[in-house]
């Protein structure tokens, strides 16, 4: 699979001192970097700015414990510069580049999906005037397929 070359380059964990330092490139990342973009006319936004939740959220991914836990997932927390790349249109979008949006339990979500590097950033509408960072992550060859099915459903007969 051929990788994109225009990417910014990844925060490797090797190159920091400590956790503290990774998580705060993590964070500056994202809340000097993303919040506040301007993606399709809307601002994004963080849905909990003040505690870092949502940050958290981003680069953690689901335990297969009955306790919903959530553990640092090493591959989001390393992509987190695509972000800002991915939705400031410093990313001259190749063919494949897709966005769509999608009913997700009664919420408008867009969906930013690279094929090319299989990255995805879920955006949720909140007001007329804001879009909310939910996710981001690499996916499965799997998921690929489905989000490629969902863009081409998105495609045919819209949201």
């Amino acid at each position: 699979m051929e990788h994109c070359t225009s990417l910014p380059p990844i925060f490797f964990r090797g190159d920091y001192k400590n956790y503290t330092l990774y998580w705060k490139a993590i964070c500056d990342e994202i809340l000097n970097h993303v919040v506040g973009l301007t993606f399709h006319e809307r601002t994004i936004r963080l849905q909990h700015p003040e505690n870092h939740k949502t940050i958290w959220h981003i680069i953690t991914k689901n335990g297969n414990d009955s306790k919903n836990t959530r553990y640092i997932d090493s591959s989001r927390a390393e992509h987190i510069p695509w972000i800002h790349f991915l939705l400031s249109e410093s990313c001259d979008p190749c063919d494949n580049f897709l966005v769509w949006k999608k009913y997700h339990k009664g919420a408008i979500r867009w969906c930013v999906y690279c094929p090319t590097e299989r990255y995805l950033i879920v955006l949720e509408e909140r007001g007329r005037t804001d879009l909310i960072l939910i996710t981001a992550f690499n996916v499965t060859p799997h998921r690929d397929i489905e989000l490629q099915r969902e863009y081409g459903n998105f495609i045919r007969y819209g949201i």
